[in-house]
């Protein structure tokens, strides 16, 4: 209890008093309003919130309504205008139309009879270019492929003798791999048996040391046998310290009880004790009991540095024994490397003839592969010359001759075509029987379009596209006024429907928001006053608790700040609480639980159960706690009756509490025993 912190404590006492149910009602009260302003909302689509925003725009909605009224009659008077100028130009363009498309068609011919002949000229060229490059490189490609025969019978023999070469290069090199991993291998060894030795003699040495280390500790005892000594000393020191610490006690209320001439427990006067008598002999007492103390504290330091040096001779025998075998295992280590390197090394073979052998062998292999890759190219070159004749037709000298006479009759076409096509008379241009035909054709089309003005029919078609587009750009102007103009009247109107119904809502709203702050809130008048008056009560109630329990505290004291505070008064005045012994602590936090229990219950609480008091509480602070029961049970009081529920049966058998019972369970069921 008197763990909490002062906010903890209020919200106790909040608890106690209903407090919680009235800041449910507020946090209730506040959905109660916000589901209200929801319904609200999603009934006419805004908030109460929402009424000075509806009314600042429905004066621009009055605003942008006039603007766009006055938007669209000066736009339709101006698409009035446009609309008969388009029609005039429409009637002029439809009469030019005919002509236009023979002039067009007539142009359209004219460019692709020029494309034609300008290809014409590009293709002959590049075909009589094409002819003289195979007439200058056919006869030497024949003269290649004539030779294909001797150059496939020169690549077989050389290719024949590079596989033997290989064949033997790679057993010579078999046997050089052998030979060099044998003697990495008694490199290996040599590294090993040194290893060996290095490690025999560090640990040779560390044996010594070891050794040493022992025999200076010289003989020691059984560790058990003192650990049971040492325990035997602290039981006896433990027995001595508790009984010292009764006497004080005593001593400190006999000192208390010669000041006041009254004792603080059972209020017996200084005549009826002989305090001068019992003083001296108590202090006599406490120091024979301070010096068998010290005298035992001696005792049990020589015993602890005797198991220190019996533990540290018991690691280093281990440590000696540890080491004398691993010396044994490194010996046969080493034994056995020495056997393995000599085998080793009676196996190795001569690597220099090897490595003699292996370059004879790699050179003769680099000469033969120089021929391979000569012999090779020199093939390739002679079936790319066949593939290339092959592709071209080309399979004698006969085909040559037909290849010059196609190459005289291009030269014949290109001398009678014209340098430049575009500005040539039509005429010329009749070069083969298909570019005669499409010369004919323009000439007819240019006859059909004769009187047609290009000129003029572009300006007038600029003209309708200049206002086809204004045109429709004011057709778009006049569809977002008409829009616009339409949703403002129609939000006007949804807004003025709106704050009808939420000027209304908000009176409502503001009275309930004003009597959830005055009434619900967890700090408002109507909970302030509800927790003033249970604080007075407890502290009340706590105080005639605390004053039966006969501990010199007259008063607990509640009182409220920010947060709830506790305060304890005694013959002295003021007691600050977190100096208070463990027993006064104890006694303020059950006044303040009965206390609580009388709040709660009112008059008829005439019995208490504690669950657990005990629990988290030391030794001390737990007989404190059964005395104050127990002192209660036997004096008259509003409390009749309290009941402990608790595991720490031994503490209250040996208590002045009435009674003491036991709960068990076995196969047979529950069983209830009367023990104390």
């Amino acid at each position: 209890m008197l763990n909490l912190e002062p906010r903890e404590l209020k919200e106790l006492i909040n608890r106690l008093v209903g407090i919680d149910d009235l800041d449910r009602a507020f946090n209730a009260s506040h959905d109660v309003i916000e589901g209200f302003k929801g319904r609200l909302r999603d009934e006419i689509g805004f908030s109460v919130d929402d009424v000075e925003r509806l009314e600042g725009e429905l004066k621009g909605l009055g605003r942008t309504i006039e603007e766009s009224r006055e938007r669209v009659g000066a736009v339709r008077d101006q698409l009035e205008k446009l609309e008969a100028e388009e029609n005039r130009l429409r009637e002029e363009l439809d009469r030019m139309e005919p002509l236009r498309e023979k002039a067009q068609e007539a142009a359209n011919k004219l460019s692709a009879l020029l494309e034609y002949v300008i290809h014409l000229r590009e293709d002959s060229n590049r075909r009589l270019r094409e002819l003289k490059d195979l007439l200058s490189e056919a006869p030497s490609r024949l003269e290649a492929v004539s030779r294909r025969s001797s150059v496939e019978e020169e690549l077989t023999k050389v290719r024949g003798e590079l596989n033997s070469v290989e064949e033997e290069l790679t057993k010579v090199r078999g046997e050089l791999k052998a030979a060099q991993t044998i003697a990495q291998r008694v490199r290996e060894l040599e590294d090993d048996v040194a290893s060996s030795r290095r490690k025999l003699a560090n640990e040779e040495k560390e044996l010594r040391e070891l050794e040493e280390s022992r025999s200076k500790l010289g003989s020691t005892g059984d560790p058990r046998e003192l650990e049971e000594r040492r325990m035997r000393l602290n039981g006896s020191i433990g027995d001595l310290k508790e009984k010292r610490g009764g006497i004080q006690g005593e001593i400190s209320n006999l000192r208390i009880l010669k000041e006041t001439g009254k004792c603080p427990t059972c209020g017996r006067s200084i005549e009826e004790l002989n305090v001068d008598e019992r003083l001296p002999r108590l202090t006599e007492q406490l120091k024979d009991i301070d010096e068998e103390i010290r005298r035992l504290t001696e005792q049990l330091k020589d015993i602890d540095e005797e198991i220190r040096r019996a533990r540290d001779a018991g690691d280093l025998d281990a440590k000696i024994a540890d080491s004398r075998r691993k010396l044994d295992s490194r010996r046969d280590e080493l034994e056995e490397r020495q056997k393995r390197l000599e085998a080793v090394r009676a196996s190795a073979i001569d690597v220099g003839a090897l490595r003699k052998r292996e370059e004879e062998l790699s050179g003769r292999r680099n000469a033969l592969k120089d021929d391979e890759a000569t012999l090779g190219k020199e093939l390739s070159a002679i079936e790319g010359a066949a593939a290339w004749l092959s592709a071209r037709g080309i399979s004698g000298p006969g085909d040559l001759e037909r290849l010059r006479s196609e190459a005289s009759s291009i030269e014949e076409l290109l001398s009678r075509m014209p340098a430049d096509p575009r500005s040539s008379d039509l005429t010329s241009l009749s070069l083969d029987p298909r570019s005669s035909d499409m010369v004919q054709e323009i000439l007819s089309l240019r006859r059909d379009a004769a009187g047609y003005d290009d000129a003029r029919y572009r300006e007038l078609g600029r003209k309708r596209e200049s206002i086809l587009g204004e045109r429709a750009l004011l057709m778009r102007e006049l569809g977002e006024a008409e829009t616009r103009l339409r949703d403002a009247e129609e939000t006007r109107g949804k807004y003025e429907s709106a704050l009808l119904v939420l000027r209304n809502a908000r009176k409502y709203v503001d009275l309930y928001d004003s009597i959830k702050k005055r009434i619900f809130h967890r700090d408002g008048a109507l909970a302030s006053a509800l927790r003033a008056w249970a604080i007075d009560a407890l502290s009340a109630a706590a105080s005639d608790h605390i004053r039966m329990f006969g501990m010199g505290i007259s008063t607990v004291q509640l009182s409220e700040g920010e947060d709830v505070e506790i305060s304890c008064y005694g013959r002295s005045g003021e007691m600050d609480v977190k100096a208070m012994s463990g027993g006064e602590r104890v006694a303020v936090a059950l006044a303040l639980r009965f206390a609580m229990a009388r709040l709660v219950g009112g008059k008829r609480a005439d019995f208490i159960i504690l669950d657990e008091p005990t629990a988290n509480l030391d030794q001390d602070r737990r007989r404190s706690l059964v005395d104050l029961v127990a002192r209660m049970g036997n004096r008259a009081g509003p409390l009749r009756q309290i009941i402990v529920i608790t595991h720490d049966r031994e503490i209250f058998e040996e208590s002045d509490v009435s009674a003491v019972f036991s709960f068990s369970r076995d196969a047979a069921g529950s069983s209830v025993t009367r023990i104390a």
